[in-house]
């Protein structure tokens, strides 16, 4: 009980940035393009620093991304915090979220579905056992597809027949997206317009993988497939 009252006396909002606080020891990865040495020990000591010197993309209770500069380009950094107290155990003895994710990513890579690819994932380790996570991948320029459709609705310089064929160009890959996931075996569980990545060529790259889910039933493919085709209206 002593263990448990700084918990019960603490505010919310010190119990979740708690959950941020990085631990060492550490376990790192690296495919090898990865040359920054003062960047790679800082990750290992703490990627929280890290991620606050940088800026942040995207922050919630269980995740924190943020885009870092550092000698090999601007990189962006993916924060996994585990969730509850029975996450953390399946994944003390399972492989980290952040080495599924990269599994996941160079599976959709090879598949021909774009994607960012990390080149370096790290992991508190204690005794072998996997605590938070993180993985690291090159920063892409471009939009969300939210707002990418918002800017095309609210540019007066584009015709209406421009902004048809625009329209039908994201549609047909985003069809073809959802055909790909499903012939390897994978359903979307949260399809919306801020999971995609749109660039300057107009191509479309698939930013959430953690809501990937294996399946072989039918009903759950053909319903994630039909969410791609209905995410522009």
């Amino acid at each position: 009980m002593p263990i448990l009252l700084p918990l019960l006396h603490s505010p919310v909002s010190d119990v979740r940035e708690r959950r941020f606080r990085w631990r060492t020891p550490t376990t790192f990865a690296n495919d090898g393009s990865l040359r920054d040495s003062h960047f790679q020990s800082n990750l290992q000591a703490n990627v929280e620093s890290v991620l606050a010197q940088g800026t942040t993309l995207q922050r919630s209770e269980w995740r924190w991304i943020s885009k870092v500069e550092t000698a090999d380009g601007p990189m962006v950094v993916k924060m996994f915090v585990e969730r509850c107290w029975r996450h953390s155990i399946k994944r003390k003895f399972l492989c980290s979220r952040a080495t599924i994710y990269t599994k996941r990513a160079r599976q959709l890579a090879a598949a021909g579905i774009p994607t960012p690819v990390p080149v370096a994932t790290v992991a508190e380790n204690f005794a072998g056992l996997i605590g938070n996570s993180c993985v690291v991948y090159r920063y892409a320029s471009g939009q969300t597809l939210r707002m990418y459709l918002q800017s095309i609705a609210d540019d007066e310089n584009v015709l209406p027949e421009q902004r048809y064929h625009k329209m039908a160009e994201i549609r047909e890959q985003l069809a073809s997206l959802g055909e790909r996931l499903a012939r390897i075996g994978l359903a979307h569980t949260d399809v919306h317009q801020g999971n995609f990545l749109v660039d300057q060529n107009q191509s479309i790259s698939l930013l959430d993988l953690d809501s990937l889910r294996p399946t072989r039933k039918r009903y759950r493919l053909f319903r994630s497939r039909l969410q791609f085709q209905q995410l522009v209206p």
